[in-house]
């Protein structure tokens, strides 16, 4: 493998599509990752996160810290035969979690391919940071949080480090809404910039957007003692009761952005970047 296309979002950006539509793409020059699921979020955060035992998607699966060793040797050796193929050019890796490394888990990761001789390029996209929190409180809630103080989607943590560190034209920054308009579609917009070809018919579109109604219980039950998490057959079951609450409430009006105007804090500098750097 002689370069790793790597997409890490940002959360909220489409990304399920973008996996779900490519999960068995395969041209005989560029080939998705088959790393176990279509999502490789959890993968490359076990391998190479320095806070992985901290990791919240090992935690409400009850993950004891040998347990998250033996997860982290697996992945290693999945991600090795991977990059092994030299059958293939290109490999494709997605994973939003990617973006939210810290610098060092970043470090690591790169070095990782560089020692390997591999090349990367990132992809991502942003999203405009109101629209951003309603679908970012969404997701915590199916998550089995409360509301936080703050929805920040700090731009800057995300996509500084890849600046920094990756060399000219390694790194591609676009905006959400834009390859939208632009493309007609978040798939097809990847597609185009990675200059891969993809069928109509491949592409898959998931919306993981809620009921209002949804919302509002599943934030009631979070905020009371109900226990969702702490094993794998808690977190099946809490999943399976969204889609029957979403599938009740199917065709209710949808939460007003308005009502969580209060909690988007965005940094004017993390704004700034986007604006100079990438447009």
């Amino acid at each position: 493998m002689k370069e790793v296309i790597l997409h890490i979002g940002m959360h909220k950006t489409g990304s399920s599509s973008i996996q779900q539509s490519l999960k068995s793409y395969d041209d005989r020059v560029t080939k998705y990752a088959d790393l176990g699921d279509s999502n490789h979020s959890m993968l490359m955060t076990t391998i190479f996160s320095s806070s992985r035992y901290d990791y919240h998607t090992l935690n409400k699966k009850g993950y004891t810290h040998e347990k998250i060793d033996k997860q982290k040797a697996s992945y290693e050796e999945l991600l090795s035969m991977e990059l092994a193929n030299k059958e293939r050019e290109r490999l494709i890796i997605s994973g939003e979690d990617i973006s939210v490394l810290d610098d060092d888990s970043k470090k690591d990761l790169l070095n990782y391919f560089k020692l390997r001789n591999v090349k990367v390029k990132v992809v991502a996209y942003v999203r405009e940071p109101h629209s951003f929190a309603v679908s970012c409180f969404q997701q915590l809630v199916r998550a089995g949080m409360s509301l936080p103080r703050k929805i920040n989607p700090i731009y800057s943590k995300r996509i500084r480090f890849f600046y920094e560190n990756l060399p000219e034209g390694s790194l591609v920054v676009k905006d959400f809404s834009d390859a939208i308009k632009n493309s007609g579609d978040i798939v097809r917009d990847f597609a185009n910039t990675i200059d891969i070809s993809i069928n109509d018919t491949d592409i898959v579109r998931t919306n993981e957007s809620l009921p209002a109604a949804v919302v509002k219980l599943l934030y009631l039950l979070n905020k009371s003692s109900f226990s969702t998490f702490g094993s794998e057959q808690r977190l099946r079951t809490w999943f399976q009761l969204i889609e029957l609450l979403r599938s009740y409430f199917s065709g209710t009006e949808k939460l007003d952005k308005n009502l969580l105007r209060g909690y988007v804090e965005c940094q004017d500098s993390d704004l700034e970047f986007l604006n100079k750097e990438f447009g």
